[in-house]
């Protein structure tokens, strides 16, 4: 197997994240057979100089922490005050506070890119929460705001949101996420 199609197939997994991926999707992005993949993913499995490790879960791969980091891993995750909110995190935020319930799809459509990893850390900061689910096919889940969001945003309500702009020139001048809403994840 070549280093570029090693590479690419870490890459792919990483960005695959908690939904790992399959054999056949990783086919498609490299020069590799299945089998090739196979032996290779094998290989990785058993590498044990890394902090992470590639688990084989059903027909998905994914990379997990190693068991032994698990405890350092789970206090930087749950602490709220190692890091800020990417501007990608506060954008989505600000579309579920507005827009909710909302699916993740939609909020997709939206800002034009995958929401995906930005959601999943609101999720984990609980500033985010399932609301229910769409009734349609595939069921997905509508998502809301939190009596967290609420609390870290100093607001009693979502009526006390800063209002929307109407005009199209105002949109340009108006900070939806305004500095105290900012300050509040420094």
């Amino acid at each position: 197997m070549r280093v570029l199609d090693e590479a690419l197939i870490e890459s792919l997994l990483y960005v695959r994240g908690e939904e790992g991926i399959t054999l056949k999707q990783l086919n498609q992005f490299t020069t590799c057979t299945e089998e090739q993949l196979e032996q290779w993913m094998l290989e990785l499995a058993k590498d044990d100089k890394r902090g992470i490790q590639l688990k084989k879960y059903g027909n998905r791969y994914k990379f997990v922490t190693k068991k032994q980091f698990s405890e350092q891993v789970e206090q930087l995750a749950t602490d709220r005050t190692v890091s800020s909110l990417s501007q990608a995190a506060l954008e989505v935020l600000a579309i579920i506070a507005y827009k909710q319930p909302i699916t993740r799809v939609e909020v997709d459509d939206i800002r034009g890119v995958s929401s995906d990893g930005p959601l999943q850390r609101l999720i984990q900061r609980e500033l985010v929460g399932e609301q229910g689910r769409l009734d349609q096919i595939g069921r997905p889940i509508l998502y809301g705001t939190t009596d967290l969001f609420l609390e870290q945003f100093g607001l009693e309500s979502l009526e006390k949101l800063p209002p929307l702009p109407t005009r199209e020139d105002d949109r340009e001048e108006t900070d939806l996420f305004m500095s105290q809403f900012k300050e509040a994840f420094s």
